[in-house]
């Protein structure tokens, strides 16, 4: 069993948390130990830490994140309780974040701030009802959590679970890089109400709210390609084939008004739009591959993808395109460049979406391979 605490310059209350961790571990039946990752305090935290029979390990890199992974990477425990240094955590009740994992429920306990109480000026009006409800409703419509705080900075977990999570953040958005990758990997997640209470440095927090809530958005946006490209990308897509199709046989009205050439030409650049943010969405899945991110669905694309099938289709409907933009182009120079009917522009337009597509469809097949082919590379 281990309780790890990062810390920077928290010589105020480290004494006291450290006093609760081990009152604690008492109330185990399992051999334990504390670590402190020190993030390089300049106050004597560490000797602090030492003093109080806690094992330090010193982090010179930089970042909530990255002081936590290392502290948990030394951690000799099965069972692992992280929560921070400031005293506004209850380290005497950590063990109650055990048992799911002790039970086999989880590999994963969450504590909840908002189903065990926040204490009057323990957390800032902007984090309690903008910043934490938004990003862990984030959390949950990415990856199904099903929890109510995402942000909570107690939490246990196996060793095991931590290793299948492959972290790698080093700042605050370490904390919802946890979930996100325990949900990929099919680690179970629990959660136990926790109390918050105001901090007893007396100072400015390490976190800042703006910078990193951005880091924690950017992240979760970056890390779901099906969010961030593919639903905007589709949804693009299917409107712009749409209006650029269905308006050559059809002659669509809304409310009186024809809908005419303007908006095929609207469509084609949708389905344009649309495809380059597919595109990117399918660029992104096997960039996690190619990372060591945990990815099923790239893993198969991957695993299955051929270059000569991609070629195949993109010339397929590139030609369709081409084919139909070369017998019109000709039929427009047999009747001297005259003018040219609705229905015959709205058929260029679309037969030119085609050709743009085919070509983007041919190219992109030819950049997963490249990436593919470093992989293939890297293996040998």
């Amino acid at each position: 069993m281990t309780y790890v605490l990062p810390c920077l310059d928290e010589a105020k209350t480290l004494p006291v948390c450290l006093e609760k961790a081990k009152k604690s571990l008492a109330e185990l039946d399992l051999p334990g130990e504390i670590v402190v990752a020190d993030n390089g305090s300049t106050d004597g935290s560490q000797d602090l830490a030492r003093r109080a029979g806690a094992r330090v390990v010193d982090v010179p890199l930089k970042g909530y994140g990255a002081a936590l992974r290392a502290g948990i990477a030394a951690a000799n425990g099965r069972f692992l309780v992280m929560g921070d240094s400031d005293d506004s955590y209850d380290w005497s009740r950590a063990h109650d974040l055990i048992a799911p994992l002790r039970a086999g429920r989880a590999g994963l306990v969450m504590g909840s701030r908002f189903r065990g109480g926040i204490r009057k000026g323990a957390m800032p009006w902007h984090h309690k009802w903008i910043g934490n409800p938004a990003l862990t409703l984030l959390v949950n419509l990415f990856c199904r959590a099903g929890i109510s705080d995402s942000q909570c900075g107690m939490r246990a977990f196996t060793k095991d679970a931590f290793e299948r999570m492959k972290l790698r953040s080093n700042g605050m958005e370490f904390a919802s890089e946890m979930i996100l990758k325990a949900a990929r990997a099919g680690i179970g997640i629990a959660e136990v109400p926790l109390v918050l209470h105001p901090d007893g440095r007396g100072r400015r927090p390490h976190l800042r709210s703006f910078r990193d809530g951005w880091r924690h958005l950017r992240y979760l946006l970056l890390s779901t390609p099906l969010w961030l490209f593919f639903v905007p990308g589709f949804s693009c897509l299917s409107t712009g084939i749409v209006l650029a199709g269905l308006l050559v046989p059809f002659h669509a009205t809304i409310d009186g008004h024809l809908l005419d050439t303007h908006v095929a030409l609207l469509g084609s650049l949708l389905a344009l739009l649309g495809y380059q943010l597919v595109s990117l969405g399918v660029f992104t899945r096997v960039h996690h591959v190619l990372s060591g991110e945990p990815d099923d669905w790239g893993e198969r694309f991957v695993a299955n993808f051929h270059l000569e099938r991609g070629l195949i289709l993109g010339a397929a409907t590139a030609l369709v395109g081409l084919t139909g933009d070369g017998f019109f182009f000709l039929k427009w120079v047999e009747e001297g460049f005259g003018s040219i009917d609705r229905w015959v522009s709205n058929l260029v337009i679309l037969f030119s979406t085609l050709l743009v597509l085919g070509v983007q469809f041919a190219f992109s097949a030819l950049f997963v391979d490249v990436l593919r082919s470093g992989r293939n590379e890297a293996q040998r």
